[in-house]
């Protein structure tokens, strides 16, 4: 048995739960026996030396190390991310003491990875397991018209850098940001985005939130997007702006974590800075910029493809 300790992958609506749920679909396609147990229950559990036990490493800090020594089974740790991706001053030797429990550690990227072994974790440790994108099906061409963010917000998504950059800005009539994801994940930085808006009357015309919508609506609205903008300060996959890709959106993209082994490809774009960003959304919207489409070579796009990843982590264990 497969014991994913995780949250509920239908709770709320993120790139790290959706890729949960990649993982567990893709264990039962393949005829794995998997069960998602609430992080709670984790001391109730009852494993044999034969079972798996992965932990989702948004859980690393609330069970005790001795706890998982003790657990029978082979125990691997899901890395969606580390605490020291968006605070350097985290020692490895924290890191290490956090994950010495586990025999294997899953990465999410490839950049995951090689993040791993910089922080001086052994490679042999180490697998990786990319999430998927679905390919959307030919359709008729629709109008791309709009300019969106996609994001749930909180302090590493940096929505107020953008917010307070835009406010310096003349921005064109009728250019308008539709921001897309979860306001209340914290609701003290969500006040303090809202608060530029406040005190920027004229941003607001600019600036319409959308909220949460369904994953699986997201992709209309990407093949309806003009451009997508990724001022995230740290992704270490980045689902939202690989769905972008894939749907021939523009991505206007700081390129922070797995992103920038993106630009360049299809119609992904780097920044060097929020001014340059904006001032290339600015000229998108005024159809001053045509970005070309080019070959997408790292974005798995097919399931047989992720589940041959599940094959080849778990296929010798269980």
């Amino acid at each position: 048995m497969i014991y994913f300790i995780c949250p509920d992958p239908q709770c709320f609506i993120s790139g790290g739960n959706l890729f949960n749920l990649q993982i567990i679909e893709g264990l039962k396609v393949l005829g794995k026996p998997i069960c998602n147990i609430p992080v709670q229950d984790f001391k109730k559990m009852n494993t044999t030396p034969k079972d798996i036990i992965l932990l989702d490493s948004i859980y690393l800090n609330e069970i005790p190390s001795l706890a998982i020594y003790k657990m029978q089974g082979i125990k691997m740790v899901l890395i969606h991310l580390l605490p020291s991706m968006t605070d350097k001053t985290i020692e490895p030797n924290i890191e290490k003491q956090l994950l010495a429990p586990f025999d294997f550690i899953l990465a999410n990227s490839e950049f995951t990875r090689d993040y791993l072994i910089h922080r001086h974790f052994a490679p042999e440790r180490i697998r990786v397991i990319q999430p998927w994108i679905r390919t959307p099906l030919p359709s008729i061409p629709t109008h791309r018209d709009k300019l969106i963010v996609v994001a749930n917000w909180y302090p590493a998504k940096q929505i107020d850098l953008l917010l307070y950059h835009l406010t310096l800005r003349h921005l064109p009539d009728g250019l308008i940001i539709r921001f897309y994801g979860d306001t209340q994940v914290d609701p003290e930085y969500t006040r303090t985005c809202l608060s530029i808006l406040d005190i920027s009357p004229h941003l607001k015309k600019h600036v319409s939130l959308e909220g949460v919508v369904p994953w699986g609506s997201l992709q209309n609205i990407f093949l309806e997007t003009s451009c997508l903008l990724d001022v995230s300060g740290f992704e270490s996959y980045g689902m939202a702006v690989a769905e972008a890709i894939v749907c021939d959106a523009t991505v206007l993209t700081l390129g922070n974590g797995q992103v920038r082994n993106w630009i360049g490809q299809g119609r992904c774009i780097g920044c060097k800075d929020i001014h340059e960003l904006i001032g290339r959304l600015i000229l998108i919207h005024e159809h001053k910029l045509q970005i070309q489409t080019n070959p997408i070579v790292d974005i798995i796009t097919e399931g047989p493809m992720f589940r041959q990843q599940l094959i080849e982590v778990f296929e010798s264990f269980a």
